[in-house]
């Protein structure tokens, strides 16, 4: 097997690549409110949030960069996969998903509409092709919400 970066681009520099973040909350209400916070203060320590990640086998990649280059796991060459994500992931150029941009992606991908769709194929013998005509048609109608005007 073997892994590949981004290509570059047309101009023969390397494409951002794009990147998720994923963050914590405390609900509003949330009983215990000082202890979450605490809980939240701990877990975000670059040590512990490092050793979590390690825990979970670089699954997820640490936001913080400094958690990379100074712990030498998370670039040891034994690991060609991991050593591959965290150089894209983390130590090369990233931008954010395109959908973060369109609050219209946002709510339709929220919605969970290809995977009502494969449902309905499963669970009520839909046809791939109607199902994916009613998601199709659902997320237009949620599109339409968000009209893009040209500049």
């Amino acid at each position: 097997m073997i892994r590949l970066g981004l290509p570059n681009d047309n101009s023969g520099k390397p494409i951002p690549s794009p990147l998720g973040v994923l963050g914590a909350f405390i609900p509003k209400g949330a009983k215990n409110l000082e202890a979450a916070k605490d809980f939240v203060r701990y877990v975000i320590q670059p040590n512990v949030t490092g050793e979590y990640l390690k825990a979970g086998l670089g699954r997820w990649l640490p936001a913080v960069p400094d958690i990379v280059k100074n712990d030498p796991w998370w670039l040891d060459p034994k690991d060609p996969h991991r050593l591959a994500y965290v150089t894209q992931g983390v130590m090369g150029n990233t931008v954010p998903y395109h959908y973060v941009f369109n609050p219209g992606w946002a709510e339709a991908n929220a919605a969970q509409i290809w995977g009502s769709a494969h449902a309905n194929v499963i669970r009520q013998n839909m046809t791939p092709e109607v199902a994916a005509e009613g998601a199709l048609k659902r997320i237009g109608e949620i599109l339409a919400k968000y009209p893009i005007t040209q500049a």
